[in-house]
């Protein structure tokens, strides 16, 4: 269940990577943020996978935790419209520390259900 999951979420965190990487400099916050949407949609989705499903008594603190850190993750992308030349590297920092919280946090889960650790989830 688990992984199944979790394949689709990174596959569209992969894929916004690769698209972010290749935006030119006049890239806008409105423009970024169009780029984000399956990432979103991807990253709720998973969400609503991990909050529905019965997990074992000892993955569920750690799945709330998941669940929480992918909820910042999913809000840093939907507030990409706002995101200009001035406010981007903070984005990009802010960013790159919520997506390290939920990449532990899921090593966590993982652990929990007996899966080898990822670094992507």
């Amino acid at each position: 269940m688990y992984l199944a999951a979790a394949t689709k979420g990174n596959a569209a965190i992969v894929a916004f990577g690769k698209a972010a990487n290749s935006w030119p400099s006049s890239e806008t916050g409105a423009q970024a943020e169009v780029s984000a949407q399956p990432a979103i949609a991807a990253l709720k989705q998973f969400t609503t996978i991990l909050t529905d499903y019965n997990w074992p008594s000892s993955a569920t603190a750690d799945v709330h935790a998941l669940i929480s850190a992918m909820g910042a993750v999913t809000g840093d992308l939907e507030g990409l419209s706002s995101v200009d030349l001035f406010s981007s590297s903070n984005w990009a920092q802010q960013f790159t520390h919520d997506a390290s919280v939920t990449g532990t946090d899921a090593d966590l889960v993982r652990h929990d259900l007996g899966l080898k650790a990822s670094s992507s989830g």
